[in-house]
């Protein structure tokens, strides 16, 4: 059921037919270790002044719809996959819900290559580089089931850090390690909205220069996500609306992913994702597409820093994303188009999409 793009445009104001759904999208917030407390403390500030002044500004315009529904992290929590960058994490996270008001169950994350443990990776040697699309679905199939436990050792630290998540504020955690992804369906008014989070990162060998184009998401992977998400829903047809949420864009996967990436768009109306530090992007080509959002925060003062606000009008099949980067002159987070040295233009940009069900 993909809302494909068929027109971009920009616009001043959105005019929303009902409630729309309302997300925080960040990602690669690269926390490290101790030793950069004090700069991150001072980045954090700065988030923190930036998504106040739009949810100021959001809430003087709409102050029916003023409420967040979810907080999507797509990945690259962590600096190099210890233990002290996701305990850092977990209070910056902690932080952002009690400001946002909402519960650690609208809270979603899936791992980035700086989320893998890389010290597992040194002492095994463990690249996960298998021969085709059999062999990846093989394994994945096998882990999930407990099998393996090969993705889980690289994501030891992450899951511990998911785990530290759920018993502090609720956030869905995986039942076991070989949960290396998760389903969710959450009621929106009277629609149902499903968030398949997805790991990208399951083959990485944390090597930007060998990682592209080699990395897979499986056929497996997808499939069962779907599944489970519908029948979360109770009902034969699935959720009205589902996001996916994945850290790599889809050009950093093998070419033999292309099912898995064709059984995404053919599942998910919207995909948010990280990486690559902002912008806009797409899954699929011709017709049929899923349209992705991209932001990173980075609170610890990485490069590009970024974050987006989107909002899904369901009922007039609308998406509306606000994308602010920093501005390294005025030293602040800014509105796309407000940033020193560029063009004035649009804050936001929009998307009119229009549903298809997946046969």
């Amino acid at each position: 059921m993909a809302w494909n793009i068929f027109k971009h445009d920009e616009i001043e104001t959105p005019d929303f037919r009902g409630d729309p759904l309302k997300i925080l999208h960040l990602s690669d917030i690269h926390f490290r270790s101790p030793k950069y407390a004090v700069s991150r403390a001072r980045a954090i500030r700065r988030f923190f002044r930036a998504l106040d002044r739009h949810l100021e500004a959001w809430a003087r315009k709409f102050p029916e719809f003023a409420q967040v529904d979810a907080v999507l992290v797509a990945g690259d929590v962590a600096y190099q996959g210890q233990g002290e960058d996701f305990d850092a994490a977990a209070d910056f996270l902690g932080e952002l819900l009690d400001k946002l008001h909402i519960g650690g169950e609208r809270l979603y994350v899936v791992p980035g290559e700086h989320d893998v443990y890389l010290q597992f990776i040194k002492n095994t040697d463990d690249a996960l580089q298998l021969p085709g699309p059999d062999e990846w679905n093989k394994l994945l199939r096998d882990e999930r089931k407990g099998y393996s436990g090969r993705i889980a050792g690289r994501l030891a630290s992450y899951q511990k850090f998911l785990h530290s998540l759920g018993r502090r504020y609720g956030t869905r955690i995986p039942s076991a390690a070989s949960d290396f992804f998760f389903s969710d369906v959450f009621e929106h008014g009277e629609k149902k909205i499903a968030v398949l989070g997805l790991n990208s990162a399951w083959a990485c060998r944390c090597r930007m220069d060998i990682d592209k184009g080699m990395l897979c998401l499986g056929e497996y992977q997808v499939e069962r996500a779907w599944r489970d998400a519908v029948k979360m829903t109770g009902r034969e047809w699935g959720p009205d609306f589902t996001m996916a949420l994945l850290h790599h864009p889809a050009e950093w996967m093998k070419p033999g992913d292309k099912s898995a990436l064709d059984d995404l768009v053919r599942r998910c109306d919207l995909a948010f994702r990280g990486h690559e530090h902002g912008g806009e992007d797409k899954i699929g080509n011709g017709e049929k597409f899923t349209p992705v959002i991209s932001a990173s925060c980075a609170v610890a003062g990485e490069p590009s820093p970024a974050f987006t606000f989107a909002a899904v009008d369901l009922e007039a099949k609308m998406v509306y994303a606000w994308h602010y980067p920093w501005d390294e002159e005025k030293r602040e987070f800014m509105p796309a188009g407000k940033i020193s040295g560029q063009p004035e233009q649009s804050s936001f940009y929009s998307y009119r999409v229009n549903v298809s069900r997946p046969s």
